[in-house]
């Protein structure tokens, strides 16, 4: 029996619960390698191996290290701010209200749609039947060079 599946039916494989466990004793734990996060859910290495193989797994764990750093991250403003306002270093304060201002910056371009920015997209190439693209736009003609000399109209202020 042949199984049909369609683009809206399809969803990727569910991250198993031992992985999820395994990711979040990883991410919360600098100490944990491999070995000591399958050890403590109760699966072997190579079977956390495994999972993080996968690519539904690897979504899963770069999707909760982004909001770990985002939540770690939420604090550099005050951070900063109690650097600049208290320290005794000029040079840590005038980097502090640098670092401030870069992500002020960083912040107002991502909310403008600045390079960072990802958006779903589809491209369609239009060809003909034999592989010719069906319309051919010209690329555009060089501006003309005006080629003149200083000395060709006598002599400048006359």
């Amino acid at each position: 029996m042949k199984r049909v599946i369609t683009m809206n039916s399809w969803h990727p494989p569910a991250v198993p619960q031992k992985a999820k466990e395994a990711i979040a004793i990883l991410l919360e734990d600098p100490r944990m390698d491999l070995q000591l996060a399958a050890k403590a859910v109760g699966i072997t290495t190579y079977t956390l191996r495994r999972y993080l193989k996968e690519p539904h797994v690897r979504a899963y764990l770069r999707a909760e290290k982004l909001a770990l750093l985002d939540a770690i991250g939420a604090g550099n403003p005050v951070a900063l701010k109690d650097i600049r306002d208290n320290s005794e270093n000029a040079m840590a304060r005038v980097n502090a209200a640098r670092g401030l201002e870069i992500m002020r910056n960083d912040m107002v371009d991502e909310n403008r749609g600045g390079p960072m920015q990802t958006v779903p997209g589809l491209v369609v190439v239009i060809a003909a039947a034999d592989g010719r693209p069906a319309q051919v736009i010209a690329a555009p003609t060089p501006p003309p060079v005006i080629d003149a000399r200083p000395d060709e109209f006598g002599p400048a202020g006359s």
